[in-house]
């Protein structure tokens, strides 16, 4: 069973673009702050404020391709 769901893990990785999984990430985690309070709220949806564009050039400082 572990080795079904190591293989499922590893080929969904594996199939994923860096976009794709910042994109993941980042929209479970605005999901997760629709569970807050108001003010809670816009806390948490402030610590996740840039796109997967925005993330590449400050983390690369190069703005992407168009």
């Amino acid at each position: 069973m572990k080795v079904i769901l190591l293989s499922l893990v590893l080929l969904g990785v594996a199939g994923c673009t860096e976009r794709g999984m910042y994109d993941n990430l980042r929209a479970d985690r605005l999901r997760e702050c629709e569970h807050q309070v108001a003010a809670a709220y816009d806390e948490c949806v402030a610590q996740y404020p840039m796109d997967f564009d925005q993330y590449r050039t400050a983390r690369d400082g190069v703005p992407p391709a168009r």
